[in-house]
This record gives C-alpha cells, sequence and structure tokens, in this order.
C-alpha cells in the first residue's frame, strides 16, 4: 500500500476526509481504495452517508478503522489483515513508527 502511494500521484495520499471518501467510494476492483482514518472521523462520515460501512477493532487499544464502499469485497480480507496485525504487534510498530503512539 504504501508503495503504491508513494509511487502514484493519483492515487497517492489524499488533503480532506471528503476527498478520501470519494476515492473509495469511485474505487474499483480494478482499482480498489481504502481510507485509513481516526474512528471518530469515520463514524461522523457514516452519519452523513449511507453508502459506507466500516471495518473497526472495537477492542483494540487505537482507534483506526477503514472505510470501504458498502458490500466491499474486500471488507473481510481488510478486516482479517487488521486483526493479523494486531495480534502480531505488527500495527503498533507501524504506529509507533508512522504516527509516534505508544
Amino acid at each position: 500500500m504504501w508503495l503504491q502511494m508513494t509511487e502514484d500521484p493519483e492515487t497517492g495520499f489524499i488533503r480532506t476526509t471528503a476527498e478520501g471518501i470519494e476515492r473509495v467510494l469511485a474505487s474499483t476492483d480494478e482499482r480498489p481504495s481504502a481510507f485509513i482514518s481516526n474512528l471518530p472521523t469515520l463514524r461522523y462520515a457514516l452519519t452523513q452517508r449511507s453508502d459506507l460501512t466500516m471495518v473497526v477493532d472495537e477492542f483494540s487499544s487505537q482507534s483506526m478503522s477503514l472505510a470501504v464502499p458498502v458490500g466491499s469485497p474486500y471488507r473481510d480480507r481488510l478486516s482479517l489483515a487488521v486483526l493479523e496485525m494486531l495480534e502480531t504487534g505488527e500495527m503498533r510498530r507501524l504506529c509507533a513508527k508512522w504516527w509516534n503512539l505508544p
């Protein structure tokens, strides 16, 4: 994911939450997209739109989630990947590296 974000300006970093959500909604199987944000931001976005769903680990000490289009075939795979990263400590390592979180 990081390689794709840094190498392709069209799919790279976004400037606003709205842009991230629009990119997710416009994603296709050929050009899938996910938007990683903090839990409160995405919960608020879900109150404004009925065409989004979140992948979230409610028991994690970190409040992060992914937004994917409703019915996305990637939802379960992303949920499992996030769970695996949480269980192995990889999520904690990445958070500490990129966001200076404990």
